[in-house]
């Protein structure tokens, strides 16, 4: 069958066909390149202070090793006392290593005291120094010396020195002590009095100078009986400084331990 139907409406116009060719670029806005420049800065900053902070601590630690090389030495030394047993600790004097690390305690603790002062806080107590020494009867042959020897095993002694050859007590820390000493006597001589002296004796550019701090007599009205005498007091005193007593004879001395003391502290 064919259709024979016509119409009078128009046909659509037939869009137009698109192009084929690609958009042109667009262009990168300015802002962004800015936020890039700004990025590759701040990593060349941040890499650049990393370096300086690593450069300047090792250097701080170079100067700081040099300046308290001796220090640290005693350190690691006290170290390996408190590590090692003191029979395998070989070339190695414990003794010494604690000496030197009380001083160094002694320092830090001045150093504190001093600031403290200025700052008007409360200082920081320096470590006592004190001694209590017990006669000790003279075995020697020379029998013309009068300065008094002393244990030193049965003795206290705490940073205070004590000199076995010229009997004497030598001083670590400067200060103000008290300084006594006991003597008694249990003979008597017929023509000087009996007399015990405590010496002072210090060394200033290669001289040794002495000087009397205390002075005591003992009178004895009869032979065969004992006769204490006791004196004291407080004297300044320099690190270094050796301190003795002297007796008219040292053959006439009662030589038990509670009789004849002599000692000091520090106030």
């Amino acid at each position: 069958m064919i259709n024979t139907y016509t119409t009078s409406f128009i046909a659509p116009p037939v869009p137009p066909r698109t192009s084929s060719r690609a958009p042109a670029p667009t262009r990168h806005p300015v802002h962004l390149w800015l936020l890039s420049v700004v990025l590759v800065l701040q990593m060349i900053v941040f890499a650049g202070t990393f370096v300086y902070l690593f450069l300047r601590d090792s250097e701080l630690q170079r100067e700081f090793e040099s300046q308290f090389h001796d220090d640290l030495i005693v350190l690691r030394r006290l170290q390996e006392c408190d590590d090692r047993s003191l029979e395998y600790s070989t070339l190695l004097d414990c003794k010494k290593i604690l000496d030197k690390y009380k001083n160094i305690l002694l320092k830090i603790s001045q150093a504190e005291g001093s600031v403290g002062l200025r700052l008007g806080d409360t200082p920081i107590r320096k470590p006592g120094a004190m001694a209590h020494m017990l006669v000790k009867p003279d075995r020697s042959q020379v029998t013309s010396t009068k300065v008094l020897q002393w244990y030193q095993e049965h003795s206290l002694l705490m940073n205070v020195d004590y000199l076995i050859t010229p009997r004497t007590l030598r001083i670590r820390f400067k200060g103000h002590y008290y300084i006594y000493s006991q003597v008694t006597f249990s003979g008597w001589h017929p023509k000087i009095p009996l007399v015990q002296t405590v010496m002072r004796q210090a060394t200033a550019a290669g001289k040794k100078t002495e000087d009397v701090l205390l002075k005591a007599f003992c009178t004895m009205k009869n032979a065969g009986e004992a006769c204490t005498s006791f004196q004291g007091g407080t004297f300044q005193l320099e690190e270094g400084m050796e301190l003795y007593v002297n007796v008219t004879d040292i053959n006439l001395l009662n030589f038990e331990e509670t009789a004849t003391t002599f000692g000091l502290f520090m106030v």
